[in-house]
Order: structure tokens, then C-alpha cells, then sequence
């Protein structure tokens, strides 16, 4: 270019070969563009001059000024402006509209899906416990981890229990249910829950050692593990453990200084948790195993397509007019997930 060209159509022709290249794929969103001095000297132009370009393409939207660092271009649509939750939604939301698009299915499919999920999601889903501590650490991880609205339902008539909760399409319960049997031929699905294998393989290793002692949020926990440990269905043990429930001690403080190794259960009150800081302990997350979460999410979306297929008429059709059958059947039917018998703590 020319020093005796006017400013403006510099810019013009810089600009001009800027979405050339952008049309002609010579540029990449998110590219690193030339500096303004490598512009200046490559067009043979002072450098503000090659910087008001950059302005121009700036105030355009074509590229992207930081400081410091370069002049950019810009992505494409305003993902580079987006926060990450809200480039997390997009992917999702383009990975859905794709998919259903190629499996045939009209945005107003979708939606209904989405929406009758959403109904189950919401729907109140009991944890039937003869123990309302174990019910209601049950409940909260699935609320935590499956985004499930389930609520602690402890000894309850199961008459009142089917008043109470008509509407739920499922419950959950644990193996050693008095009322499983009757649960079974009241609700259409029941999912057992069972412990998580890390929390088992963390409980073995405690117990393992001299002078160990085992946390529990709850009575019904505390007395399982004693029964388990003397009935030797966690290993034999060369050393005699403590097992406290955190509801009922009144001195923890005591027992924690008296042992060498110390398991905090999950779901045990947060000021347990302060009373151990400085201790070295081991504090499993998760309650719940992956199987048991697996039939929830199962449960989750047979209900679901129970839900939708009630409320759309006959026959459903996709965008291109095919009929239901191309709607993917839900994931899994094997609600029950096989309990972990050997622990005997949930069976």
C-alpha cells in the first residue's frame, strides 16, 4: 500500500483481505491476526495507521484487541464472550437439536421429552426406611447426585404410603425391607439401594488396623457395621474396632484421640467434621452405588416416556413423518440393582 493513500481506504483494503481470507478459510476463528508493527511494515504504512485498521475490523466485530497479547479474530456467533456454563449449555443444547434432528424427531418431540423428564425429576420420589436417619441419608445423595426429588419415608403403613405418594411412578428402598414384597405389588418399579464398593473397600482397610475407629451418621449404620464385624463378613480382624454413632456419643473427641485410624461414614453432621480437624482420617463421599444411581436414572426415563406417550396422541409422528418407533426405547428396564449381600450392611 501506498503512504499517499488516504487513511480510509487503507483501512478499506486491509479489511477487504481480512474477510477474503475469513471466506476463503485462509483465517481461523480465534486466530492470532499480525501485530500492528508487522501490518505497518508489511503494508508499508505508519503504524497508526495500521492500528486505526485494527480499530475499524474492531468496531465491525471481525476481530478481537487484547492487551498485551494481539489482535485476534472472532469466533464465530458470541461464544468467545460467553461465560463456561454458558458454553456448556450450547454444546448440550447443539448435541441434543443435532441428534434428535438426525434420528427424525421434530423440535416439538423434543421439547415433550425434555418436559415430561423434567415432571419426573420433580415428582416426590420416598425412600421407604424403618430408620428415618438411613432414609434421609439415602434421599439426600440422590438429590445431590441424581438431581432426584426424594424424600425419607420411614415406617410408614404402606396404605398410607400409597395415599401419600400415588403419584410416584417408583420408590426406592433397601434390601433388607420388611415391606419389600408389598412394595413390589403396590409401586410398578422399586430400586434397591445398595452401598458404593469404594466406601466398602475404605471400611476393610480401617478396620484393618490396631485400634481403628468407624464414624456413623446414624444408629441403624453404627449397629449394621457391629453386626457385620462380628458376624466376620468383612474379613477377619486381628484387632477389636470401635464403631460410634455420631447422633448418640457425647465425648467423639475421646475415641478420636484413642485410635490410630479413624473412618468418617458419609452423611455424618458437619460438626463432626470440625470436631476432626487436625486428624488424619479417611472420609468416603458416596453412600450409593453407581448401579443403584444407574437404575434410578433407568427408572427416571421409563417413567418419563410413560409420562409422554400419555400425553401425545396416537401414533406419534417425527419430522419426517415416520412413526414412533424411530423415539429410542428407554435405556434399561433391570431396576433392582444386585446388592452388596457380602458387607451385610444393606442387605
Amino acid at each position: 500500500m501506498s503512504r499517499e493513500l488516504p487513511g480510509s481506504i487503507i483501512v478499506d483494503q486491509l479489511r477487504d483481505r481480512i474477510v477474503t481470507g475469513i471466506f476463503l478459510g485462509s483465517w481461523q476463528p480465534g486466530e492470532r491476526l499480525p501485530s500492528i508493527r508487522d501490518v505497518a511494515d508489511a503494508e508499508s504504512v505508519d503504524r497508526k495507521t495500521a492500528a486505526a485498521a485494527y480499530r475499524r475490523l474492531e468496531e465491525e466485530g471481525l476481530v478481537r484487541v487484547r492487551a498485551r497479547s494481539g489482535v485476534y479474530l472472532r469466533t464465530d456467533g458470541t461464544t468467545a464472550q460467553s461465560s463456561p456454563l454458558e458454553r456448556l449449555h450450547r454444546r448440550w443444547l447443539r448435541n441434543t437439536y443435532e441428534g434428535g434432528r438426525e434420528l427424525g424427531l421434530d423440535t416439538g418431540t423434543m421439547l415433550r421429552l425434555l418436559e415430561s423428564i423434567a415432571a419426573i425429576e420433580e415428582t416426590a420420589i420416598p425412600v421407604v426406611e424403618s430408620d428415618s436417619a438411613m432414609a434421609s441419608l439415602i434421599a439426600d445423595e440422590l438429590q445431590q447426585r441424581v438431581r432426584l426429588h426424594a424424600v425419607p419415608a420411614s415406617n410408614f403403613e404402606l396404605r398410607h404410603l400409597r395415599d401419600q405418594y400415588e403419584h410416584a411412578p417408583f420408590v426406592v428402598t433397601t434390601p433388607f425391607c420388611h415391606q419389600l414384597t408389598a412394595l413390589q405389588s403396590t409401586f410398578k418399579t422399586v430400586v434397591q439401594a445398595t452401598l458404593a464398593p469404594e466406601l466398602l473397600d475404605a471400611l476393610r482397610v480401617t478396620l484393618s488396623q490396631p485400634r481403628a475407629l468407624v464414624i456413623a451418621p446414624c444408629e441403624a449404620i453404627a449397629s449394621k457395621i457391629q453386626r457385620a464385624i462380628e458376624q466376620g463378613q468383612l474379613g477377619a480382624l486381628a484387632h477389636a474396632p470401635t464403631v460410634i454413632n455420631a447422633q448418640q456419643e457425647p465425648d467423639i473427641i475421646a475415641h478420636v484421640r484413642a485410635a490410630s485410624t479413624i473412618l468418617l461414614w458419609p452423611g455424618c453432621i458437619s460438626h463432626v467434621e470440625r470436631q476432626l480437624e487436625g486428624y488424619a482420617c479417611t472420609k468416603p463421599e458416596r453412600l450409593l452405588s453407581e448401579p443403584c444411581l444407574a437404575a434410578v436414572r433407568a427408572a427416571i426415563l421409563d417413567a418419563a416416556m410413560t409420562r409422554f406417550a400419555s400425553m401425545s396422541s396416537p401414533g406419534i409422528t417425527s419430522s419426517n413423518g415416520d412413526a414412533a418407533r424411530r423415539i429410542p426405547a428407554a435405556a434399561s428396564r433391570a431396576h433392582s440393582a444386585n446388592p452388596i449381600r457380602e458387607s451385610g450392611l444393606l442387605a
